[in-house]
Order: C-alpha cells, then sequence, then structure tokens
C-alpha cells in the first residue's frame, strides 16, 4: 500500500479538496486497496470541524465527495505515510522543520511540484475569497490530482 498525506493550514479547504480529487482518481482507476489518501492541517485552528461547505459544494458539482474533519498533523505521520505534500510554501517549511531526520524530510514535498499547469505554485486559501475561490481551488486540484496521479502512482502500479 502507498499512503499520501496532504497537509494545509486549516484542514477545512485545500487538503480535503486535493485530498478528495486524488482518491477519487484512485477509485476509478480500481486502486482503493493499493493507495491510501488523507489530509490534516498544521495548525489547530479547526480541529474536527467538518470541511468548508463552500469547498464541498465546489467539489460536488464536479462529482467529488469530500467527507471530513479536520485533525493536526502529528509526528507519527512521518513513519505512516510514504508521501507527505505541503498546499503550499508555508506549510511545507512548517513541516521541514517537523521532520526529525532526512529520510522523513525527504518525503515532503510540495504538492505543486508534480503539476505541470501549476507547477511550484501555492494552492491559494480560498477561505476569504468568496465561491470564486473555492472553484479555483477545486480546478487547481483536479489537475495536481491528475499529475499527482500520473508522476507519482502511475508507474508503481
Amino acid at each position: 500500500m502507498i499512503s499520501i498525506l496532504i497537509v494545509c493550514a486549516g484542514n477545512i479547504c485545500r487538503s480535503p479538496a486535493l485530498a478528495a480529487a486524488l482518491q477519487k482518481l484512485v477509485q476509478e482507476k480500481g486502486l482503493a486497496e493499493k493507495v491510501f489518501v488523507d489530509s490534516c492541517a498544521v495548525t489547530p485552528s479547526f480541529l474536527g470541524a467538518p470541511a468548508d461547505p463552500r469547498m464541498v459544494a465546489a467539489a460536488h458539482k464536479r462529482g467529488v465527495h469530500i467527507d471530513h474533519k479536520a485533525k493536526i498533523f502529528e509526528e507519527a505521520y512521518f513513519k505512516v505515510f510514504d508521501h507527505i505534500l505541503a498546499v503550499d510554501h508555508e506549510v511545507l517549511k512548517v513541516l521541514q522543520t517537523k521532520a526529525p531526520s532526512d529520510a522523513e524530510r525527504a518525503k515532503i514535498h510540495l504538492a505543486t511540484e508534480f503539476s505541470d499547469a501549476h507547477k511550484d505554485k501555492d494552492l491559494p486559501d480560498p477561505y476569504f475569497d468568496g465561491e470564486a475561490g473555492f472553484e479555483t481551488i477545486m480546478d487547481m486540484s483536479q489537475e495536481i490530482a491528475q499529475s499527482i496521479f500520473s508522476k507519482l502512482l502511475q508507474q508503481k502500479f
């Protein structure tokens, strides 16, 4: 089993959206038994809260189902997950400082590192941008998920 963790600041918008978009691809390709995808936060701001309803609505329009409760990153995740993907450079830096070794640090990447259309860009936080911001995040998430699948997973199966 390959495990991928998507990490953002609060775990109610960007990371659940990207995780759900990637999970949908994994299921469509018949790899649900071989790939585990999850998401979490680096801040405790929304612990236990469901995904933002605006994010859920934008995902639903694209056939992506988000059913998630916010949780915080734990150091144990370095052992549990094969790949830890940050949604922006700020989260990337936080994760890198938490990594207890070079081996764990090597698991951490910017999610857009795998994207052709959004290479090395941040997924902007849509929380204060209204509906359009959530639509943008879902568009980006679907492209990034496809790129992650193609570049990180497809060759392994």
